[in-house]
């Protein structure tokens, strides 16, 4: 009996998972197709200064970075994490150093430049 448990158990635990990837967003099979689709996102390299859209934000890239926005940002999270992360932006990546940075929006509210001169940093 407790055989049939673990096994019933073990069934169940796997169905979800399986179901769970069902409505998630899909993860490639194989290393070579991961490969594939990190090289076929829309990786942006010209010098010069690109909007980001949900915060409103500009970034310069200089020559020799590479940048990924919006929903291509968000996938190449995925694909390096497997977990979604809606909230990022934009991807910043130097291919020399394999450094990257994240850029996140939350939209949470913004101090205003009036609401500046109230600040006491000494608070802060």
């Amino acid at each position: 009996m407790k055989r049939l448990s673990i096994l019933v158990l073990t069934a169940l635990v796997l169905g979800g998972a399986a179901a769970a990837q069902e409505t998630g967003p899909a993860f490639p099979d194989s290393q070579q197709a991961w490969e594939a689709e990190i090289e076929a996102l829309p990786w942006e390299f010209d010098a010069g200064e690109y909007v980001l859209f949900a915060s409103r934000s500009r970034i310069k890239l200089r020559q020799g970075l590479l940048l990924l926005r919006g929903a291509a940002a968000e996938r190449f999270v995925f694909l390096n994490e497997g977990v979604e992360r809606p909230e990022t932006e934009a991807i910043l990546a130097n291919p020399d150093s394999l450094g990257q940075i994240t850029f996140s929006y939350h939209d949470v509210g913004y101090v205003t430049t009036a609401d500046w001169e109230a600040l006491d940093p000494d608070e802060l």
